[in-house]
């Protein structure tokens, strides 16, 4: 005859193993969180080299004498932004390929890769304006290449400026649902 298990027994074995796919679970939440913080910092690097290039290409302007100093400007300008375009690439790529299976984490993955894809079209189009200087021939060319070239840069510039609060945005959301704590 086999016998029917108490009441607070099945409470204390459903209890237990309730516990432990809790725990799994968190640890499988953490594990992921983990892989989407890792790929997300490793943008620092290539965010801070890119500024770095970026400032001293702004100073090199700066002191332009000339329009073949202007030119070395949008050249090196557009080198930097080709670099970091492959850069973004590589992460969007990455990211993509990230197996997360908790919901809100793959919905917060997809957003950041918009992002970062959104800033790279902004990178591109601000690049794109900066060839209009790189190649052009004379000085009255320049004249009539200057207002659609500050008219794509200021775009461009406004963009990559929403899309940074966007993402510093989605970060802290990151943060938070992972509970990590801010550097």
């Amino acid at each position: 005859m086999i016998t029917r298990p108490k009441p607070e027994k099945i409470a204390r074995i459903l209890l237990s193993g309730l516990l432990i796919v809790g725990i799994a679970s968190c640890d499988r939440k953490v594990s992921q969180c983990n892989q989407l913080a890792n790929v997300i910092n490793q943008s620092k690097s290539f965010k801070a080299e890119f500024e770095g290039e970026i400032q001293s290409a702004m100073a090199q302007a700066s002191s332009a004498q000339n329009l073949e100093d202007l030119q070395t400007f949008a050249g090196d300008y557009t080198a930097a932004v080709e670099k970091v375009v492959g850069e973004i690439n590589g992460m969007s790529e990455t990211l993509s390929d990230l197996t997360i299976a908790d919901e809100q984490l793959d919905d917060y993955r997809d957003s950041y890769v918009t992002v970062i894809t959104d800033s790279k079209n902004a990178l591109t189009e601000a690049s794109d304006a900066m060839q209009l200087i790189a190649t052009v021939e004379s000085e009255d060319e320049f004249r009539t290449v200057f207002d659609t070239f500050q008219t794509q840069a200021n775009s461009a510039f406004n963009d990559l400026q929403s899309l940074s609060a966007t993402e510093s945005t989605l970060i802290t959301q990151i943060n938070d649902y992972c509970g990590a704590q801010p550097e």
